[in-house]
């Protein structure tokens, strides 16, 4: 490529992409609301579901990987099957992330499946976890939706 055609699709190319002013020496760079244009906005990664306090019911190692839940439960903390989560081990601190699979309603299933299943034993009790990316408007008025379980994996009542 010549170095007119060059740098006319440099041109083109900064023409297109509109990225934030680049703070003069001694200003402090912002990412806040003030520093938007009309082509940036902050997109904020926030908790959008929790499970909270869900025990172990198996483990099966002999399997791709996920985690399968009642599907009662994933409907009540508004998981889908498929949907990548993030399971927190509270007998053991292990943390890893994972994707739903929906086991029978009614059943209280909560299995670690393939290599998450090294990561707990039947018993242990969990939180699983699902974010949402969401604009800053959004994000500053979600109230995430929180499941507290009870005996036999059963959400505890007013969840």
């Amino acid at each position: 490529m010549d170095d007119t055609r060059a740098t006319a699709n440099r041109d083109r190319t900064q023409e297109v992409i509109k990225r934030p002013k680049r703070p003069e020496k001694g200003e402090v760079a912002s990412f806040g609301a003030a520093a938007q244009t009309e082509r940036f906005s902050m997109q904020r990664l926030m908790l959008r579901a929790k499970i909270h306090g869900a025990v172990i019911t198996d483990t099966q190692l002999d399997y791709d990987g996920s985690i399968t839940l009642d599907s009662d439960l994933l409907r009540r903390a508004d998981m889908l099957p498929g949907e990548q989560v993030h399971v927190l081990n509270l007998n053991n601190g292990n943390r890893f992330i994972t994707y739903t699979i929906a086991a029978p309603a009614g059943s209280g299933a909560v299995i670690l499946n393939g290599p998450a299943a090294r990561l707990g034993e039947t018993g242990d009790r969990v939180i699983v976890l699902s974010y949402g990316m969401c604009d800053e408007a959004e994000a500053r008025g979600l109230e995430p939706r929180i499941v507290r379980m009870g005996e036999g994996n059963q959400p505890r009542g007013g969840d």
